[in-house]
């Protein structure tokens, strides 16, 4: 039997000169030479996902919608790409959070990485001012409610469902007020 005359092909002649594998890709207009997704190295297939910027990130070229990087497969699931580029080039994280030193949230270089908990995590990102503390209407633009509303509010007399009437807020909203639950900083 004749075989596949791809340098390094040793499987079965099919079509063309061709083993079955290479002519489907023949077909796709697909390279002979490349190695399939299936057999390339994880480590091939992160390669391909990244390009290096200036600052010697290594930026994730296919980001979320809030602009950080993706996920990619690795070990039969799917993680977050900072995880899977640790694990690649640095070996497991054993249940650790993987923090960056750059604080790009693009990045997946392995150098820029680095093992914490949770409370490092947490310490790292208000250290770095990336806490999400947006309080009253000037930072928070969806909040129906301004400061002085909320000064009425804990002022006034009137019941939960007066005043969410008054203020065109569901009733929730005011006890959530009235309880602390929000807006907590208006004393």
């Amino acid at each position: 039997m004749r075989g596949c005359v791809v340098d390094g092909c040793s499987s079965i002649h099919y079509a063309l000169g061709l083993c079955a594998k290479h002519w489907a890709r023949a077909r796709k207009g697909q390279s002979l030479g490349e190695k399939s997704v299936y057999e390339q190295t994880p480590c091939e297939r992160f390669e391909k996902k990244y390009r290096v910027a200036e600052s010697g990130c290594w930026e994730w070229k296919f980001p979320r919608p809030d602009g950080r990087a993706n996920t990619f497969w690795l070990d039969g699931s799917v993680q977050a790409a900072h995880v899977a580029t640790h694990k690649i080039h640095k070996g497991p994280v054993n249940g650790l959070c993987v923090l960056h030193t750059c604080d790009n949230g693009l990045c997946v270089n392995p150098d820029h990485l680095f093992l914490g908990t949770y409370a490092d995590n947490t310490a790292d990102m208000m250290e770095k001012g990336r806490a999400n503390t947006a309080r009253g209407i000037q930072k928070v633009h969806i909040a129906k409610l301004t400061e002085e509303n909320v000064r009425e509010i804990k002022a006034s007399t009137l019941n939960g469902n007066q005043l969410a009437k008054k203020f065109g807020v569901h009733r929730r909203t005011v006890y959530d007020v009235l309880d602390g639950k929000t807006w907590r900083h208006i004393k």
